[in-house]
């Protein structure tokens, strides 16, 4: 089935003169591969294998004439310093666009001639047929099939979701070999996007290209599940939309799964609102949750967040592994969001060097330092492990722990696997608010910070409570850390949830009954396996303050029940407080 391929023009210089396309950005009707699958073969091209050539007029190549060529796209710097927070146009630079499709057709007939993907320089050669008009497009796709392989697309949300390409204009071979430079414009005119805006889908592929290149040193063989980078100039924040975000309403860049329809980026693109295209470690932090769903784990409920902010502990340590992800990856540990006015605004943050605020295992900003000192070590930490021990803890530790995926599972597994380093891991987290960790389940905690000064000690910890069969176990929420983000109260905040973990000494029927003590209260609970739901106890009907479930449950496994009463998670409740819940399990 055909889709609508997006098209930009590319400027193009034929050697000896140059020319440029018109400006508009139109649709094609085709879609699809263009050149068709990868074969499985290694061209020395880097690991990036063409698409099979198609019959052409010149298909056993000996009366071809050579079209060599590059492919650049304008990237413009996301800056931040005494001028301010901004994307900083004047500084722009072409760059290649590495390992993208390049397709050669006939400018008559729009049959493809050839294909091929651009090297890591942007380089790329195609066959054509000689004294034949031909132009050649770039698509905004990397695809590999067999070890390594990957599938990158950036497609249009607003219109089917249809693969962005850039073409440059038609040209007439001769009889001699051609060379040619592509390149796709920002768009920017000094005052505003007057042009194509050509360049912004090849910035984003380039992200996710460079993010793939640091796992790929980790692990030669990776294969990367299929990933949609959804962009469109319409995209804004603005809620009540749904998959696909047709009409650009994405609330905010973000990574989902949506179903059937896989692994998705959206990334913001309204002009003069927020854009993101440029802001490589933005892109680089949401492909960073791609990572965790494909590779790791993420157990994280997602919401709103800040630096400072107490978070639930899965929430601080998936934001803080995105940020301090995006610096490693461009092994640049400055963090820039811009936004507003000609992109004049936005924010910045050092995830090495800048201080944490209200350090402890619940902020993501003392898990980005850590991790990030634990790659680098360019600071006086006095570590450099690389990002193989990394991965090698997110992919096995983070993803089998029988705990949440927070801080602890990665550190205690980092200390068992780097023992010349331990002394140094711990010297680490303690700088970062945390006290040592001696396993997964973050055992010994004790309020830290000004969590005492509010008195929820006693709603924070332990992390996670030891439940026995046919002992009820008291276990308190508080919504203290909760923080009114416009109409809404996010509750992603510490102790908003409470864990308990427990093991049946026998498989079978469990009955599972959550009780509160607030009037009017509506008490849930999940049942986690390796942060799987396996049960959950939301009956909102029964309006007497008991959850009961029967759940089927297998011995001398571990699980984590996760209790909470809704008047504290609530997002648009005004109210709530501190409720305590009795946890029991008894066996049917």
């Amino acid at each position: 089935m055909h889709t609508p391929e997006k098209e930009a023009p590319l400027s193009l210089r034929i050697a000896g003169f140059a020319f440029v396309s018109v400006a508009a950005m139109f649709l094609s009707a085709c879609g699809g591969r263009g050149g068709g699958g990868n074969d499985d073969g290694d061209d020395g091209d880097g690991g990036r294998n063409p698409p099979p050539a198609p019959a052409n007029a010149c298909s056993d190549r000996s009366d071809c004439v050579s079209v060599n060529g590059s492919a650049l796209y304008e990237f413009v710097p996301a800056v931040s310093g005494a001028g301010g927070t901004r994307l900083a146009y004047e500084l722009s630079e072409l760059r290649p666009i590495r390992g993208a499709e390049v397709v050669l057709m006939n400018a008559a007939s729009n049959a493809v001639l050839d294909s091929t993907v651009t090297d890591a320089n942007g380089v790329f050669a195609l066959a054509a047929p000689p004294e034949t008009e031909v132009v050649v497009r770039v698509r905004a796709l990397l695809s590999r099939a067999g070890r390594p392989g990957w599938e990158v697309r950036v497609v249009d949300n607003t219109r089917n979701q249809g693969v962005w390409s850039a073409q440059g204009e038609a040209f007439t071979t001769g009889s001699e070999s051609v060379s040619i430079e592509l390149v796709a414009s920002s768009g920017w005119d000094g005052a505003g996007y007057a042009g194509s805006r050509a360049a912004a889908p090849f910035a984003m592929l380039d992200s996710a290209w460079l993010a793939m290149q640091r796992v790929l040193e980790a692990d030669a063989d990776a294969v990367f599940p299929p990933l949609k980078i959804n962009w469109s100039p319409e995209n804004r924040s603005c809620n009540g939309s749904s998959y696909p975000f047709a009409d650009g309403c994405i609330t905010t860049s973000h990574f989902g799964r949506y179903g059937s329809e896989g692994r998705n980026i959206f990334v913001l693109g309204r002009e003069n609102d927020d854009t993101d295209e440029f802001d490589r470690h933005v892109i680089i932090h949401e492909w960073g949750h791609y990572y965790e769903d494909a590779f790791a784990r993420s157990d994280s409920i997602g919401g709103a967040h800040t630096l400072g902010d107490h978070l639930d502990p899965r929430v601080a340590f998936g934001e803080g592994w995105g940020n301090a992800w995006s610096g490693i990856a461009t092994d640049d540990p400055v963090y820039v969001d811009t936004s507003g006015s000609r992109q004049g605004r936005g924010f910045s943050f050092n995830v090495e060097a800048d201080s944490a605020w209200n350090p402890g295992w619940w902020s993501e900003a003392s898990v980005q330092r850590i991790l990030f000192d634990l790659y680098d070590g360019a600071n006086d930490d006095g570590m450099a492990l690389g990002f193989a021990p990394l991965h090698a803890a997110l992919t096995e530790a983070q993803r089998q722990t029988m705990a949440l995926t927070t801080i602890f599972p990665l550190i205690h597994f980092l200390k068992q696997r780097q023992p010349a380093a331990v002394s140094a891991i711990d010297e680490l987290v303690l700088a970062n608010g945390i006290a040592v960790i001696s396993d997964e389940w973050g055992s010994g905690r004790t309020a830290l910070d000004n969590t005492a000064s509010r008195n929820t000690e006693a709603f924070v910890v332990p992390v996670y409570a030891e439940l026995v069969a046919g002992t009820p176990l008291e276990l308190c929420t508080t919504d203290a850390y909760a923080r009114e983000v416009g109409e809404y109260i996010e509750s992603n905040r510490l102790g908003a949830r409470r864990f308990a973990r427990f093991t049946p000494p026998s498989s079978g029927s469990w009955q599972v009954r959550l009780q509160t003590s607030a009037a009017g209260g509506d008490p849930d609970f999940h049942v986690r396996l390796r942060g799987r739901t396996v049960a959950a106890g939301m009956d909102d009907s029964a309006g007497s303050g008991v959850e009961t479930l029967n759940v089927n449950l297998e011995g001398g496994q571990t699980y984590v029940i996760e209790v909470m009463d809704y008047i504290n998670v609530d997002d648009s409740a005004a109210s709530g407080g501190n409720v305590c819940l009795e946890l029991g399990v008894e066996r049917n």
